[in-house]
């Protein structure tokens, strides 16, 4: 939802905000949303598209004015410093046993290094409603991820949420 709105947010044309409706409908069907569930839940949907959007808004910010990946950098840091509260008195087994925090490290730079190293160098080089648009492709990359490394089967309705977010991606005006 949130990198819907950033997408719409900055859309120049029509074509552009008509080309969010089939991604919308993709990623809502991928999703599974209701709006049939507890109101906490669906105040934690907000906030949590709220936190998306916040982070393509600021990510574009800070991606265009640092050089390099020196911004990512300080970000781990001090998420590494803001953490160790709550790992450090759990982490006992990975200080004695290296294989443990060798594979602890590979963790962390596969899903946190790489990733978010990569969106700095696509966020700098496409507007922030285009960037959003692509993270519409997280539920179709997690279905396919699944559907390879889980033998999970992706259902009709999957399949049909897929087509919808490619077909939203795909049809949007180049220019904006």
């Amino acid at each position: 939802i949130g990198p819907i709105a950033v997408a719409a947010w900055g859309s120049r044309s029509r074509n552009a905000v008509l080309s969010l409706l089939p991604a919308f409908a993709g990623v809502a069907l991928l999703s599974e949303i209701s709006f049939r569930g507890d109101p906490l839940g669906l105040l934690f949907i907000g906030l949590a598209a709220l936190c998306w959007a916040g982070y393509i808004v600021l990510g574009h910010r800070f991606a265009g004015g640092a050089t390099g990946l020196g911004g990512l950098g300080v970000a781990m840091g001090v998420g590494a410093i803001a953490l160790i509260p709550i790992g450090a008195p759990v982490s006992g087994p990975a200080w004695t046993d290296l294989g443990l925090l060798g594979v602890i490290a590979l963790v962390g730079l596969l899903s946190n290094v790489v990733p978010y190293g990569l969106d700095q160098v696509v966020m700098r080089r496409l507007s922030p409603s285009r960037f959003a648009l692509l993270l519409a492709l997280l539920p179709v990359t997690a279905t396919i991820v699944g559907a390879i490394a889980l033998s999970q089967t992706p259902t009709g309705v999957e399949v049909i949420g897929i087509s919808l977010v490619v077909a939203g991606i795909a049809t949007r005006d180049r220019r904006d």
